[in-house]
């Protein structure tokens, strides 16, 4: 993990005081461990402009659930408004529109494609053959998907 990370920013030497990772295998999750407290991280952190987030991250909300991921969330973001200003975040983006005229000629190229599928669909409807339902591997897997 700390090679991904030194692919992104420096990490100069000495930098990184203590690593740990939990891997929570047999750990039943939800309820943070009774002592966990101490190990887990800050929302901010002693490197500049990294900030943390997620159920694990030391908030009001000591749950390992959304809404602890939700508040150290909204709480990062407070804090790199905060040390950043209220810019630093990105704007969101605005999806390029189409005029209707376009919408259109796509919906009449594709009507070829369509058109037939939505034909055998219709006369297997119709014939009610099986082999166009569901497969039986599907219905064995999902038996509450079979309508017979």
């Amino acid at each position: 993990m700390l090679k991904e990370i030194r692919e992104y920013m420096p990490i100069l030497p000495g930098g990184i005081q203590d690593v740990r990772l939990n891997t929570n295998i047999g750990t039943p999750l939800y309820i943070n461990t009774v002592g966990s407290w101490t190990n887990r991280p800050r929302i901010d952190s002693k490197i500049e402009n990294l900030f943390f987030a997620g159920d694990y991250v030391k908030t009001d909300v000591d749950l390992a659930c959304m809404e602890g991921a939700l508040a150290s969330a909204i709480k990062a973001v407070h804090l790199i408004s905060e040390n950043y200003g209220p810019y630093a975040l990105p704007e969101p983006s605005i999806p390029t529109t189409y005029p209707r005229w376009l919408w259109l000629l796509a919906r009449a190229g594709l009507l070829p494609f369509v058109l037939p599928t939505h034909l055998v669909a219709r006369v297997s409807d119709f014939l009610g053959r099986e082999e166009f339902k569901h497969s039986s591997v599907r219905r064995q897997a999902h038996p509450y998907l079979d309508n017979n």
